[in-house]
């Protein structure tokens, strides 16, 4: 089986995300959680890179707040377009590469958001950078940024293969890596359906593991400052033998 890039792998279930990851009841607290992190300083405009099916993004809008968000998947952007539609969203939905933004005007938001494990799918190096510029790029003077992935100081040391299973009777979903290296690990996923028989499809994409060393370096190299590091969005203690996740807030130049 051949792995695929992370545009075809997210293509490839598209209707089945949102299953998948509870989205209709995933982003009730959202709304709360980003009054808390900004307090009075709730953002006028927010960019979500890497917005999947944009729940974030719709839920965000509620708020009264000019929301955008981009993903290279042509498939989830349309379920994200789908799901404004239907929920009276004002929210807007592009195609677009994170590590270019080219469809975003320069200084054009207050706010960018990288969240649910984005980052490792920005394979080399460069690619981390030129996502980070860019995100520097669309965002105004004094703007932030909210960066989160997995913790995979912690993945790496412990090899734990099964990372999730999700689903219903009818329709189960099994998440697993292979670690391939310390520069590489493999993510894969295991879709069974049942209509009168099971079936199954097995995808799978390379991940990058980067550590929370290298983004911090790598963010401060391409316009950001005033770098935090947390545990999780409560602006938990970030522990790297402990924490599940990275949280990153930063603060333009």
């Amino acid at each position: 089986m051949g792995h695929l890039k992370y545009t075809e792998f997210y293509s490839e279930f598209a209707n089945d995300y949102d299953s998948m990851t509870k989205d209709s009841s995933r982003w009730a607290k959202v709304q709360g959680t980003y009054i808390k992190l900004f307090g009075d300083l709730l953002p006028e405009r927010i960019l979500d890179a890497g917005c999947g099916s944009g729940g974030e993004m719709v839920a965000l809008s509620k708020l009264g707040i000019t929301c955008f968000g981009v993903d290279g998947s042509a498939e989830m952007i349309d379920q994200a377009r789908q799901k404004a539609i239907h929920s009276g969203s004002n929210a807007e939905f592009l195609v677009d590469d994170i590590s270019e933004l080219s469809k975003i005007e320069n200084g054009s938001v207050d706010l960018v958001i990288c969240r649910g494990n984005t980052l490792p799918h920005l394979r080399i190096s460069d690619s981390l950078g030129s996502a980070f510029s860019a995100f520097s790029r669309v965002t105004r003077s004094g703007g932030r940024l909210v960066l989160q992935w997995l913790n995979y100081d912690l993945i790496l040391k412990d090899k734990k293969r099964l990372v999730g299973v999700s689903g219903d009777n009818n329709e189960v979903f099994t998440r697993f890596y292979d670690f391939i290296s310390s520069e590489e690990v493999v993510f894969n996923l295991l879709i069974q359906n049942y209509d009168e028989k099971w079936k199954s499809k097995w995808i799978s994409t390379p991940l990058t593991p980067w550590t929370s060393d290298t983004v911090l370096d790598t963010l401060k190299r391409n316009g950001w400052q005033d770098v935090e590091i947390y545990g999780d969005i409560g602006k938990s203690e970030f522990k790297p033998d402990n924490s599940n996740n990275i949280v990153v807030l930063a603060r333009k130049n």
